[in-house]
């Protein structure tokens, strides 16, 4: 930080961060989320299913680590590099339903323990499609705002997916999370 006369001159490190701590989201259609951030800008992001709209029974969970990085040419720009991605499952017709047709390609899932799925094909929401699930080292391109104890991400489409710094969103998603103290 400089200080010429009242003029307070932030350098780029300074502002282009988000705070450290737990950042938490409402309840939203059966979808909650808490992210911790480090202060060395690691990331910790739990995505709980539930089997209500209510967020009342936790059903299943991804739990996702990774670094952030904050480009020193925006102010808004957020860069996440995966390091890993695991799946809790917490009821016992999913585990079954899982194990059965070696969702992942593993047929060892059991009830509340976490299953590292990073760089697996897994056909989670669609048995019909599975879906790549991210590899280590794999990043994703975002935009960040943060408004008094808000957290905004960008608003992910098939446009801008966030894949390449090319496809980085352009807009906030309207739903945030709340920094926890």
């Amino acid at each position: 930080m400089t200080t010429t006369g009242a003029i307070t001159l932030l350098s780029a490190t300074a502002w282009a961060s988000i705070p450290e701590g737990t950042w938490l989201s409402e309840c939203r259609d059966g979808v909650s989320k808490i992210q911790v951030i480090s202060e060395d800008h690691q990331s910790q992001t739990i995505e709980r299913f539930y089997r209500d709209r209510l967020c009342e029974q936790a059903s299943f969970e991804f739990i996702t680590n990774g670094n952030l990085d904050f480009p020193v040419d925006s102010k808004n720009q957020i860069n996440f590099t995966y390091t890993q991605i695991q799946l809790t499952i917490h009821i016992d017709e999913v585990i079954r339903d899982f194990n059965e047709r070696a969702v992942c390609g593993l047929n060892d899932w059991k009830k509340s323990e976490p299953q590292t799925i990073t760089g697996l094909n897994c056909a989670l929401f669609n048995i019909h499609k599975p879906t790549p699930v991210p590899r280590v080292a794999d990043t994703r391109y975002g935009i960040y705002k943060i408004e008094a104890d808000k957290l905004y991400y960008g608003q992910l489409s098939i446009d801008f997916d966030g894949s390449t710094p090319q496809k980085r969103p352009q807009t906030y998603d309207r739903f945030f999370y709340l920094r926890s103290f």
